[in-house]
């Protein structure tokens, strides 16, 4: 499975949909993968939710790190390198997908590199995102 930032979110943050994206990431036959750039955005969000409203510190930012790097780990999850076809795919799928769009999925740039990286891997999008539902990965 290829997993979105709304994923790894949701089962950091125990989201009442992590036991369900952990059940369908077990159910998986292939190991998981992601792109680099989930990284920052699931990262820069953990630390701000942890930051609990006050300005993020470094030490959020550490913490926040180390505990995605820890999920990433006990997932068996690599992440990938964004291709030059994945970037085309991210912007064709901005396009048409994509809030400046004026699609109902209303995808941000980051749900468009997810769905691009799906898509160019043939593999399945773990994500927790209502936004998808309403594209072809659906």
């Amino acid at each position: 499975m290829f997993i979105d930032s709304s994923a790894f979110l949701a089962i950091l943050l125990a989201d009442p949909a992590a036991p369900d994206l952990l059940s369908r990431l077990q159910a998986s036959r292939r190991k998981p993968v992601t792109t680099a750039t989930t990284r920052p955005q699931v990262v820069m969000t953990l630390a701000d939710s942890r930051a609990r409203g006050r300005s993020m510190t470094p030490e959020d930012v550490q913490l926040a790190t180390e505990a995605y790097d820890e999920l990433l780990k006990l997932l068996e999850c690599s992440e990938i390198m964004v291709t030059n076809k994945i970037s085309r795919l991210a912007v064709e799928t901005a396009a048409v997908y994509g809030v400046s769009a004026g699609h109902p999925a209303q995808l941000t740039m980051a749900d468009c590199m997810a769905y691009a990286g799906a898509k160019s891997s043939g593999m399945p999008l773990l994500h927790a995102s209502e936004h998808f539902a309403e594209t072809d990965l659906a």
